[in-house]
């Protein structure tokens, strides 16, 4: 059984300390260090990559470690970005780490202070069916649905998370890994 059980060095950075670390550097100064190079940073983990993201934050060996279901939704749909989402640029990559960091550091803070999450959070609303047909809706009115994502139930808000067709090489050749995405975002 212990073989089913990850040693500590194959789990991946902590979430909250690798979000703090990389949105207060955004840019890691390499000095002193000769394989630096070879070290992919944060954001070029979450590019170039074919899973989608969802399951790239729940992978707890892959990007960062401690992330989990509903704290991985809230992060997306502040970030905008669709569970599915594969490929993402750069761009997508470094805003993801900073909601990322404000959503840990504010649930941590709110946990710490026995006060709520953010009325605007899904977390509020992520578990409710919306009774007899009725729609569950985020905090400005935009409908809440439920699909499967990185094995595990999501909820997404289309109207802020759309998912854009993507290959690797279509990144590449359109130098989209650096900026903005084919709908210029």
């Amino acid at each position: 059984i212990s073989d089913l059980i990850p040693a500590f060095e194959e789990v991946a950075d902590d979430a909250l300390q690798a979000s703090k670390t990389y949105c207060n550097q955004m840019v890691i100064i390499r000095k002193n260090c000769d394989d630096c190079e070879k070290q992919p940073t944060i954001a070029e983990k979450l590019t170039h990559q074919r899973k989608g993201i969802k399951a790239l934050l729940l992978d707890q060996r892959g990007v960062v470690s401690g992330v989990g279901n509903w704290v991985a939704d809230e992060i997306l749909y502040r970030s905008g970005i669709h569970p599915d989402q594969t490929f993402l640029t750069t761009t997508e990559a470094n805003r993801l780490f900073q909601e990322m960091n404000y959503v840990l550091c504010t649930a941590v803070d709110c946990l710490n202070a026995r006060k709520d999450f953010p009325e605007e959070w899904l977390f509020h609303r992520r578990w409710r069916s919306g009774g007899s047909g009725g729609t569950v809706k985020d905090f400005h009115g935009k409908k809440i649905s439920f699909l499967q994502s990185g094995g595990r139930s999501s909820a997404v808000v289309s109207a802020v998370q759309k998912n854009k067709a993507r290959t690797n090489s279509t990144m590449v050749k359109s130098g989209k890994t650096q900026g903005k995405d084919a709908n210029g975002k």
